[in-house]
């Protein structure tokens, strides 16, 4: 008997381009490890709220000391209170986007892009931090042992750092007293933002 003709088997390497009837070769389908997360569904890594609470305390120092200038020198009062908020403001807001972007599951109150954005509009922005830092630490902890992670985030604090802003706005004219709400606030700021951190990692 004549020996069969052995019919080669193609590698799953060669697979990946298939010659179609019509000629042209079909696309090679992408390995699902190479395929890109979206960005509402990227877990951020917990270095970068590492990162992001060292920036925060780097910076919330020579903020303090702005506000502290001004009081002993009133020509550039105005100048360091404008300066020293909008800093700390910015940094903060950073941080505050992080922590919102990694618990968009469908169940918490705003975006991390309106969290922020709505804390730069004067005077509505006052209110609005008690959404977008005491929100962010309820819905936090709601997510955390929702997914049987250890919350950390102190709703206590978060709330106490938001009536010192708002604190801190009304009695920015007295002086020395802003001086004292601004160093109390960041100090409250910084242990608040670590358990963040904390229960992010």
């Amino acid at each position: 008997l004549a020996k069969e003709k052995e019919i080669p088997v193609a590698t799953p390497a060669e697979r990946g381009r298939q010659p179609r009837n019509d000629g042209r070769h079909s696309e090679v389908q992408q390995p699902e490890r190479d395929r890109k997360t979206p960005a509402s569904l990227r877990r951020y890594d917990p270095r970068d709220f590492h990162d992001g609470y060292w920036r925060v305390v780097g910076a919330s120092i020579p903020v303090a000391l702005a506000v502290a200038i001004g009081d002993f020198f009133p020509v550039v009062s105005i100048f360091t209170q404008i300066t020293g908020a909008l800093l700390f403001v910015v940094l903060t807001s950073v941080f505050v986007y992080g922590a919102w972007a990694q618990i968009q599951d469908g169940g918490v109150r705003t975006t991390p892009g309106r969290a922020v954005w709505l804390r730069f509009i004067p005077f509505f922005s006052l209110g609005w931090e008690f959404v977008a830092v005491k929100g962010l630490v309820s819905d936090l902890n709601v997510y955390a042992r929702r997914h049987g992670i250890s919350d950390q985030a102190s709703e206590g604090l978060a709330l106490f750092y938001c009536i010192l802003t708002v604190a801190n706005f009304a009695l920015c004219w007295v002086p020395y007293l802003k001086v004292f709400i601004t160093v109390t606030q960041i100090v409250v700021m910084l242990f608040l933002f670590h358990g963040v951190a904390l229960t992010s990692a």
